[in-house]
């Protein structure tokens, strides 16, 4: 069997989720061939989706020294941002960015999540801007774009995101954090029964979320409803102890 035919098994395997049988594809690939570059782009995304980013970070150099794609600049940049290091990460979306502007979202995607990490907002949003007109129809960058906003303080412009993400995945199970940052953007606006009604629809998508309950709480104690400020951060504490927002709301409560 030669590279190709074991590169074209190895995808095989990768495209049903069999990563250690795509590995010893791509293995054999290099070992027959050794400056291959799609058979070490291809082990770095089998590395990269079983979630050894270290090892996917070594293939895909191992791919853009023989080879530089943009691709693979892509996925070792979202490697970089998995280990926390967005500087790196940064450096490779723009590497990414520069080979192929027109790619796709991903680069745009992923550069404005490590800016939002390290507190570049502005920055983050002209990246997820340029993600959205790529695809305006995936919903994660409606969400993300939405979280920053938060940070800006443009609550509008983010409760906005978060109800096109919502429209996008109406039943989406992770909704509940959309519901979540949604009621608390409209907390911070003072239009205190549209968070409460936020909150509520976070809750019932997951009734063990600790940020609902605490918000909600916060959100009852501008409205006067102490009993119900006290419950909800009550609950927010027994689901995470040690939280900030919920001890001192309590000790507001107890004031």
């Amino acid at each position: 069997m030669n590279t190709y035919e074991h590169i074209i098994r190895g995808e095989a395997f990768l495209e049903k989720d069999q990563f250690d049988k795509a590995l010893k594809e791509f293995d054999k690939a290099i070992r027959l061939d050794p400056k291959n570059a799609v058979a070490y782009s291809r082990m770095g995304a089998a590395y990269f989706w079983q979630g050894q980013h270290d090892k996917a970070i070594k293939s895909l150099s191992e791919a853009l020294k023989f080879s530089p794609m943009a691709p693979d600049y892509c996925m070792r940049g979202d490697c970089y941002s998995v280990l926390e290091q967005y500087d790196k990460a940064i450096m490779d979306f723009n590497e990414s960015i520069r080979l192929d502007p027109d790619a796709n979202y991903l680069p745009y995607l992923g550069r404005g999540q490590a800016y939002f990490e390290i507190e570049q907002y502005e920055k983050a949003i002209k990246d997820f801007d340029k993600a959205i007109i790529f695809d305006p129809k995936y919903y994660i960058i409606y969400l993300r774009r939405g979280l920053t906003n938060v940070e800006l303080g443009q609550y509008d412009k983010a409760i906005d995101d978060f109800n096109k993400t919502i429209k996008l995945e109406p039943d989406n199970s992770e909704n509940f954090v959309t519901y979540g940052v949604c009621g608390y953007a409209y907390l911070q606006k003072g239009e205190y029964n549209k968070a409460i009604e936020c909150f509520d629809k976070s809750l019932k998508f997951n009734p063990d979320n600790d940020y609902s309950y605490g918000w909600r709480g916060h959100t009852y104690m501008q409205l006067g409803n102490k009993e119900q400020a006290c419950k909800d951060l009550k609950k927010a504490l027994s689901l995470v102890p040690d939280d900030d927002d919920w001890i001192q709301g309590l000790k507001e409560l107890q004031k």
